[in-house]
């Protein structure tokens, strides 16, 4: 038998809940064994959700705050780009100035050279 008197109080509870049957489980068998397993089943149920919204929560406070991998992703893409925008010849800069390291070079054909 349980020796911590709190467990023994909660397993009372948890019987006296089941005895007075409240989701009318009886009407699938009189097995007390059975009812007592849907029972803990539904209990637990609910409480793996509430753990998983905590974690889900988490998750999208940590991504909102640091950045999620697509947006570290998005990130090296436009700053290779950059840069490859900036060294090809013939190619106008328009992001000088902006903080991209771009050159403020006027590369190629333009209408003033023609």
């Amino acid at each position: 038998m349980v020796k911590d008197p709190r467990v023994a109080k909660k397993q009372t509870a948890f019987h006296n809940m089941t005895k007075s049957d409240p989701l009318k489980v009886n009407k699938l068998g009189e097995d007390e064994e059975r009812k007592n397993i849907i029972y803990g089943l539904v209990c637990g149920i609910f409480l793996l959700m509430i753990i998983s919204l905590m974690f889900f929560m988490i998750a999208h406070l940590e991504g909102a705050t640091m950045g999620t991998e697509q947006q570290e992703v998005d990130a090296m893409v436009d700053k290779k780009l950059a840069d490859y925008i900036d060294h090809t010849p013939g190619a106008r800069n328009n992001s000088a100035n902006k903080g991209s390291g771009a050159k403020a070079e006027s590369q190629g054909d333009s209408l003033d050279s023609i």
